[in-house]
């Protein structure tokens, strides 16, 4: 794995995650966010289980505290993108995503006690300039609360891709994809079961959805 296939690989990944913005707005007509990203993980842990299987067992206590600590992060991540994609537009929250690439240099360079170089903070001002202009209201700037939901999930989306190079950096990284799954999956059913009322999906689209958010966007991205 050469560090161009790995920018091939995480630009699929990237892609197969926006789709999802599509998929979770269907699912989402009858579910709450908690029991769709319940739903959605437990699906994807079931089939990526199952496919490597083999991987199952190597695990020890520090790789499975490392899977549940990048779960939280982008288990936050999911639930606040998917709150505000409740009442924003999902053109609007794709966009407003790609202020993670701001948001993943500037947390590495505070981490790494190390300016950013030149490219970073051009290509991080164009995204604000995008941002600014994509949130304004008339002659006015300004987020309504579904956009700042998106946001505060760009920001633990953030956190969940510096929590990953950090925590797994030395643990078998096929584990951490499949156990991290699984937690995920336990803190949504768990938020359903105390904060929504249990409806499960009511159509065929909207089961179609579910699927298309378990198996293109989670297990294959």
């Amino acid at each position: 794995m050469n560090e161009r296939r790995g920018e091939v690989l995480v630009a699929i990944a990237l892609a197969l995650r926006s789709s999802s913005l599509l998929f979770g707005k269907i699912a989402m007509r009858t579910m709450g966010p908690f029991l769709t990203i319940g739903c959605r993980f437990t699906i994807a842990f079931v089939i990526i289980a199952i496919l490597f299987r083999r991987h199952l067992t190597r695990i020890d206590a520090r790789t499975l505290f490392h899977c549940a600590l990048i779960g939280i992060t982008f288990f936050l991540a999911m639930l606040t993108e998917m709150m505000g994609l409740q009442t924003t537009p999902s053109s609007v929250t794709a966009f407003l995503e790609g202020t993670v690439v701001i948001l993943v240099p500037a947390m590495a360079c505070i981490l790494k006690r190390k300016l950013p170089d030149r490219i970073t903070v051009a290509s991080s001002v164009v995204c604000l300039i995008g941002v600014a202009f994509l949130t304004l209201k008339g002659d006015r700037l300004g987020f309504t609360s579904g956009e700042l939901l998106v946001l505060l999930g760009t920001v633990w989306y953030s956190l969940s891709v510096i929590v990953t190079d950090v925590a797994a950096k030395n643990d078998d990284l096929m584990v951490v994809s499949i156990y991290q799954l699984l937690f995920i999956a336990i803190f949504g059913f768990i938020g359903a079961f105390i904060f929504e009322d249990i409806r499960m999906p009511q159509s065929g689209t909207e089961w179609g959805a579910v699927l298309a958010l378990a198996v293109i966007c989670s297990c294959v991205g």
